[in-house]
């Protein structure tokens, strides 16, 4: 028996006001733990993070470029991108929770490290030799073609 156009409006409206709005509600709070802005560009140099976001990417343009593909499915679409932003945070929950597991052990060995273990360099480095670890020092603001540079280091056994 088909639907009459009321019963289409409040299968509609329960649909736009419940389930779609609690999803979206639901994908919004679990986005936030995501870096984003300088974050993003810190992670992104780390293959563990930037391997996923990649294979996210292209999962994300396919709509995009194939708009008409029947395969694609709303729910699967919606199951697939909470378990893609769960594997990526869990990755990275992982990949911190190493990084503190390395820390404390240089820390316990005697080998302290920057207060959190990276230093933000701007400009040229000039390197220093401080105790038996080399350490970045001084900025100079611009690399040899003139425009201001950024990197970052982390503190090892020179």
């Amino acid at each position: 028996m088909p639907l009459t156009t009321k019963q289409k409006a409040e299968a509609l409206h329960a649909l736009a006001t419940t389930a779609l709005s609690s999803s979206l509600a639901k994908l919004s709070n679990s986005s936030r733990g995501v870096p984003s802005g300088r974050d993003f560009h810190f992670y992104a140099n780390f293959d563990g993070f930037r391997s996923p976001a990649r294979e996210i990417a292209i999962e994300i343009r396919k709509p995009l470029i194939y708009p008409n593909d029947d395969s694609i499915d709303e729910d699967g679409a919606y199951d697939w991108l909470v378990n893609v932003n769960d594997e990526l945070l869990e990755r990275f929950g992982v990949a911190a929770d190493e990084y503190q597991r390395v820390r404390k052990e240089e820390e316990a060995i005697g080998r302290p490290m920057e207060a959190d273990g990276f230093q933000v360099v701007f400009g040229r480095k000039k390197k220093g030799l401080v105790g038996k670890y080399q350490k970045s020092e001084g900025l100079e603001g611009s690399n040899d073609n003139g425009s201001l540079t950024t990197g970052v280091k982390v503190a090892v056994e020179g």
